[in-house]
């Protein structure tokens, strides 16, 4: 799986209804991302000097770096460096924080566990389907006292359909059906092929920011600690 992740974090298309692991566009806030523990995530990042790279968590956190044919990476099993994009495995609660790519603000994240998830308003969740191994998925949201209605298919062919109601915020990304924009009436029960996924309850204020100042600036250089060094042109000759 992490091979066939590692290609696809690129695999974008000009048609909005080709699924895959798309990297948002982001302002200059950042994403904001739910996503349940276990699942994954690309964070996208565009360096402006071209090649070198450092991705921190928290600001202190030195997760993967790359300066020339050099790279580090704090855990091979969980961080895939995808270009310059920054792929996470099997996210669990340690994963939450603040992702900033050359000292840039690139998402805010927050990894959900259980199967009760609260989630804030104007926020982005994930949804993968679990329990089912069908090509096509069918999602299904139930309010509560409410009844259950259709809102997304995910077709054989790769091809997704949401429905018209849902004002262009469902979309598949990242292997899960992506909510944007959270809003209180997304609140409920999603269900995938009949299985229930999730509780989502939306809390109707945006939580505070969690930013924590570094106390001292970080670059590829010095960011060689604790991590494994590969000589990226060696390795290519062997």
């Amino acid at each position: 799986m992490r091979d066939s992740l590692e290609d696809s974090c690129w695999r974008k298309s000009s048609s909005p209804a080709v699924p895959g692991l798309i990297c948002w566009i982001k302002d200059s806030a950042g994403i904001h991302l739910s996503v349940p523990e276990d699942h994954h995530v690309c964070l996208p990042c565009n360096p402006s000097n071209g090649s070198d790279v450092i991705w921190t968590l928290q600001d202190r956190r030195v997760l993967v770096t790359r300066q020339g044919n050099y790279q580090t990476n704090q855990d091979h099993q969980r961080y895939v460096l995808s270009h310059s994009d920054l792929c996470l495995l099997e996210l669990d609660d340690s994963d939450d924080g603040e992702y900033r790519c050359n000292h840039q603000l690139v998402a805010e994240l927050h990894v959900l566990m259980g199967h009760d998830f609260q989630v804030s308003v104007g926020w982005t969740l994930l949804l993968p389907c679990r329990g089912s191994f069908k090509p096509k998925q069918r999602w299904f949201r139930q309010k509560e006292g409410g009844r259950r209605e259709t809102i997304f298919t995910l077709f054989k062919n790769g091809t997704w359909k949401p429905e018209e109601n849902e004002n262009g915020r469902l979309s598949y990304s990242n292997d899960a059906l992506q909510i944007q924009d959270l809003q209180p009436e997304d609140a409920g029960e999603y269900l995938c092929n009949g299985i229930l996924q999730a509780k989502v309850s939306v809390h109707s204020v945006p939580p505070e920011p969690t930013s924590i100042p570094s106390s001292s600036s970080t670059s590829p250089q010095s960011a060689v600690v604790n991590t494994d060094v590969v000589d990226l042109k060696k390795k290519t000759k062997s």
